[in-house]
């Protein structure tokens, strides 16, 4: 197994474990999300490193890049969603 395979497989678990918590399954929480986000940006770096070479390097980063970018706008939803919880148990 080519070191590419092995990160890609690595990015591909993680971004299904990103996956669950973008979409909100029971059993996830903000701090794996973040988490999840660190280690995809970390796998994607590395994946970048290996080059041009790396057949599939690049869409790889991209979609995975993309569910970065969904998780954070899950975050901000929770986010915005308890700012709006406080408020209102302020105004109680």
């Amino acid at each position: 197994m080519t070191p590419f395979d092995k990160l890609k497989r690595e990015l591909d678990e993680t971004c299904a474990f990103l996956r669950g918590f973008t979409l909100g399954r029971p059993g996830f929480i903000r701090q794996d999300g973040l988490s999840a986000i660190t280690r995809v940006q970390e796998l994607c770096d590395r994946l970048e490193g290996l080059g041009t070479k790396a057949k599939g390097s690049l869409s790889a980063v991209t979609a995975a890049r993309n569910q970065v970018l969904a998780a954070r706008a899950r975050l901000a939803v929770l986010q915005k969603r308890d700012a709006e919880v406080t408020r209102n148990r302020e105004k109680e």
